[in-house]
């Protein structure tokens, strides 16, 4: 609890927004058997030499479909294991798609090139800043990051 006058409205007020929040990812977020089935899925698609597909079937996913920065960092990860191209390709197309954007540095960090982590940022219209917040360059990307 916190100690001051005001504790309990906070704490409320708190709770009430990780509820919306639960709520939102629940109403949208990939359901993890979904999301494993789909991992499953641009696996064999890449095993199979198939990987220009894999761009495809996560696109298609992610026109009705949101997903926490996990999931994004896990299909970043496996489309990158066939394609560096494709994989800055996801990262930039995972951007609006995912839910919890001030955690989206974590998928950045699939990038060991610095290059690489520049490009996706420039194409998205944002900037890390030294507290590793996501910072938004341009007006379109400023909506985005909300």
């Amino acid at each position: 609890m916190l100690l001051t006058e005001y504790g309990e409205q906070i704490e409320a007020a708190v709770m009430n927004s990780v509820q919306a929040l639960m709520s939102k990812m629940d109403a949208h977020g990939v359901p993890d058997a979904e999301f494993r089935a789909l991992l499953e899925t641009l696996t064999r698609l890449t095993e199979d030499d198939m990987g220009d597909y894999a761009l495809q079937v996560m696109r298609q996913m992610s026109l009705t479909r949101t997903f926490d920065v996990r999931q994004a960092r896990e299909m970043v990860i496996t489309i990158g294991s066939v394609s560096p191209f494709d994989q800055i390709e996801a990262a930039v197309l995972l951007y609006d798609k995912v839910m919890n954007k001030e955690s989206y540095p974590l998928v950045l960090a699939c990038f060991d090139d610095a290059t690489d982590r520049a490009n996706i940022c420039h194409r998205l219209g944002i900037t890390i800043d030294g507290k590793g917040c996501i910072v938004a360059t341009r007006q379109k990307a400023a909506v985005k990051a909300t």
